[in-house]
């Protein structure tokens, strides 16, 4: 993101999930945040974003990259 960024140009995220695990094993690794963190970094860009969902996953896993142009 910060290359995107630093170059101005546009960031392509590719999301390839099978959905949400909702179980204790899946959280041990803390992703929620790193989640998290990763969309504050990208909602401070100033650069386009888009994203290509693939997968099964559905709902806010398909959209982190998006957000209105302008």
């Amino acid at each position: 993101m910060r290359i995107a960024q630093e170059l101005g140009l546009p960031l392509v995220c590719v999301i390839d999930t099978p959905g949400a695990d909702l179980s204790a094993a899946a959280e041990e690794g803390a992703p929620a945040g790193e989640i998290a963190r990763r969309l504050a970094e990208m909602a401070e860009l100033t650069v386009p974003t888009v994203s290509v969902p693939l997968g099964e996953g559905t709902g806010v896993a398909r959209r982190p990259c998006c957000r209105p142009a302008g």
